[in-house]
């Protein structure tokens, strides 16, 4: 950038470094200097609005994409950003009718079901949300297909129907024939139910099929922790062990920013406690109470 200051899209990338170290400040400052300039790039937008939202300026966030739309009416994916924006800020009508906008200009995108099937979850209307999901399942593209069976996974799981849940896991799993982080995310969402429903043995299996499987080290480390406590639960000691030698071998600052990152749990303590157990801190009764008291199981964000 000091070599050539007016070059937009080494701007743009450094903007989006800044972000994703979050430097929002210095990551706002690049990229107004491009909206400034009336750069056309819609991930410049994008960007410039995420940083707002990371600080929690989300009215900033909404002008900077209403700015992106005023240039470019037409832009199905500015509409659709904005439905999502519009979601996190609980605004879900107007949600639906920026996803409309979208369908009417990118027919049949895969994200304009996702964003509708997240409008439909949050008003609990199940019926309309199973069928966004579905939508999503039906496609002939992996990716959408994975999600949307774990859409459907989810919504049985909402309505109390564990063994519905189940089978979507394991047809999400299918939707990658070759071995893939999805892949992986399934079988760890199955095994996570099948701890949680007291099948501990049900569990492992579905977590050493994640350990075959790898992926992404997220995925490798619920893997690893799963095994874990299910093997305690079957007072397999020895073997939970060595699987909490394994876990101590994880980097430790990479785990706790991808666990915050990618994972939810229903309370705090399941990941506090998993937290200790990668730091080495490793005590199984606390992770065994850990798994049986939280009232729920540790699941991806998708």
């Amino acid at each position: 950038m000091e070599i050539y200051p007016s070059h937009g899209s080494a701007r743009n990338n450094l903007a989006f470094s800044y972000l994703f170290m979050e430097r929002y400040d210095e990551s706002i400052a690049n990229y107004k200097e491009l909206t400034d300039r009336s750069w056309g790039f819609f991930g410049t937008y994008d960007g410039l609005a995420w940083a707002y939202f990371a600080k929690g300026d989300l009215e900033s966030g909404e002008r900077v994409i209403l700015e992106y739309l005023e240039r470019n009416p037409e832009s199905g994916v500015g509409h659709r950003f904005f439905g999502d924006h519009l979601v996190r800020a609980g605004r879900l009508d107007e949600a639906l009718a920026a996803y409309d906008k979208t369908n009417s200009l990118d027919p049949g995108a895969g994200l304009i079901a996702n964003g509708r099937w997240q409008v439909h979850v949050l008003r609990e209307e199940w019926e309309q949300a199973e069928m966004e999901a579905r939508k999503l399942a039906g496609t002939d593209d992996a990716y959408w297909e994975w999600l949307g069976t774990m859409h459907l996974a989810t919504g049985e799981l909402y309505r109390g129907r564990s063994q519905d849940a189940l089978s979507f896991f394991r047809r999400a799993v299918e939707a990658y024939p070759e071995l893939d982080p999805g892949r992986t995310g399934a079988w760890i969402a199955s095994a996570g139910l099948w701890l949680e429903s007291g099948d501990a043995a049900g569990a492992l299996e579905d977590a050493q099929r994640a350990e075959q499987d790898g992926g992404t080290t997220v995925g490798r480390y619920w893997a690893v922790l799963l095994s874990a406590l299910a093997l305690a639960r079957l007072d397999r000691w020895e073997e939970a062990d060595r699987a909490a030698e394994e876990i101590r071998g994880f980097d430790g600052n990479d785990s706790q920013r991808a666990l915050e990152e990618n994972v939810r749990t229903p309370h705090r303590c399941f990941l506090v406690l998993s937290w200790r157990c990668a730091g080495g801190d490793w005590e199984i009764d606390r992770c065994r109470g850990a798994a049986s008291g939280t009232g729920g199981t540790p699941f991806l964000r998708f």
